[in-house]
């Protein structure tokens, strides 16, 4: 379930890289991903989020926006 989230996730953030804060890309994520799977919770999406940033497929910067990265383009499109 993890890659599906990761995926929701990457398809919700803009492939030009703007910044998008992260609080709204949770939430954004969790409404997509409830109707393939009621049971995610909001720990799941943001765990799957800090993978993302982990591996280098988003940036989360101090200010709590949030930007995908070429890798990232790349590596989900």
């Amino acid at each position: 379930m993890s890659r599906r989230i990761k995926r929701v996730a990457m398809e919700n953030l803009p492939m030009s890289q703007e910044r998008v804060d992260l609080d709204t890309l949770a939430s954004n994520v969790m409404l997509d991903i409830r109707s393939i799977d009621p049971e995610v919770t909001l720990f799941d999406v943001f765990n799957a989020i800090k993978e993302l940033n982990e591996t280098q497929d988003l940036f989360i910067f101090q200010n709590g926006t949030v930007s995908a990265t070429s890798h990232g383009i790349d590596a989900w499109s």
